[in-house]
C-alpha cells in the first residue's frame, strides 16, 4: 500500500519567460503565413499557449497523472492434495486510485482520469530432481498471466481545460510467459 500526496509548483519557468520575450515577435508577423507544418503562426501560438495551460492546470492543487493511493496483493498456494503435490497456483490484484488529469476552467474542479485495477494469475510445477545428472536440483516449470482482466482499450492522461481529451495511452497486453527453469 502507498499513498503520495504530491503537488507540483514553478512548472515551465524558463518557458514562461522565453514566451513573454518571444510573444510580441510571434503576434507582429502575419498571423495567416503557414509554419513548416501545415498550421497558421496564428494557429501555432495558439496550440502553444494550449499546451501551456493544460501543462500547468493544476499547479500548487497536484500533479498531473499521479494517482495517490496504490494497493498490489499477491498470494501464492502450493497444493498440499497428493495427486497434484507439486503444483502450486498465485494471484495477484492490483489498484492504482483515479489520476488527476487537468483542471475545469469554468468551475475549476479538477478532471479525474480512470481507476486501475488488474489481475494477475501464475500456475506452476516444482520438484526435485533425484537421480540423473542434475540430481539435487528442482526444476520449476511457470505459466504467468498478466493484466488479466483488460478493462480499458485506452486510458486518459490529459484533459483540457474545456474537458475534451487533450492526451491518451494504451494500457499493455494481456501477457502470458511460459518459464522453466533448473535450481542447482
Amino acid at each position: 500500500l502507498s499513498h503520495t500526496d504530491a503537488i507540483e509548483n514553478n512548472l515551465l519557468k524558463s518557458t514562461r519567460s522565453t514566451m513573454q520575450d518571444l510573444r510580441p515577435f510571434w503576434e507582429s508577423l502575419d498571423q495567416s503565413l503557414i509554419t513548416a507544418g501545415i498550421n497558421t503562426i496564428g494557429d501555432e501560438i495558439a496550440n502553444f499557449d494550449t499546451e501551456i495551460a493544460t501543462e500547468t492546470a493544476v499547479e500548487g492543487e497536484g500533479r498531473i497523472w499521479t494517482r495517490d493511493t496504490q494497493i498490489r496483493l499477491f498470494t501464492r498456494y502450493n497444493i498440499t492434495y497428493e495427486p497434484l503435490r507439486h503444483f502450486y497456483v498465485g494471484a495477484g490484484f492490483r489498484y492504482a486510485s483515479a489520476p488527476i488529469m487537468g483542471k475545469d476552467d469554468q468551475t475549476g474542479e479538477l478532471f479525474m482520469g480512470e481507476i486501475d485495477r488488474e489481475v494477475d494469475l501464475l500456475f506452476g510445477w516444482a520438484k526435485n530432481i533425484r537421480n540423473g545428472w542434475f540430481r539435487g536440483s528442482r526444476m520449476i516449470v511457470q505459466l504467468n498471466v498478466n493484466n488479466v482482466l483488460q478493462q480499458n482499450d485506452y486510458f486518459s492522461i490529459r484533459r483540457e481545460g474545456d474537458g475534451q481529451l487533450f492526451r491518451a495511452g494504451v494500457p499493455n497486453p494481456r501477457q502470458f510467459r511460459l518459464s522453466w527453469r533448473l535450481r542447482y
